[in-house]
């Protein structure tokens, strides 16, 4: 909806914009302090380091509730590749005026 209005106020305004969207945001903030939470966690990042603590700590891998969905990408292991940002990083972002 933003993005419409936007394009509108270009219209009738002239006023220029861009619409920067970060979708894989993640981690929090150095003092832990800020950040999202989720409960129950549904974020695959933090599933995948959940289930490797447990493994660590002497759980069985064969008991993996972890799931992931989706096989039929053309990637090496048929899985889907995504890049994040450091919610911290994305927070520091500077952009000129």
């Amino acid at each position: 909806m933003v993005e419409q209005v936007l394009g509108d106020y270009a219209l009738a305004y002239g006023l220029q914009s861009v619409s920067l969207r970060y979708f894989n945001a993640a981690g929090c903030d150095p003092e832990g302090e800020l950040g999202e939470r989720h409960d129950p966690e549904t974020y695959l990042i933090p599933l995948v380091l959940r289930e490797a603590m447990r493994v660590k700590q002497g759980g069985d891998p064969a008991a993996t509730q972890l799931r992931v969905n989706g096989g039929d990408f053309e990637t090496q292991d048929g899985s889907f590749i995504r890049d994040y940002i450091h919610v911290a990083d994305l927070c520091s972002c500077r952009f000129p005026l």
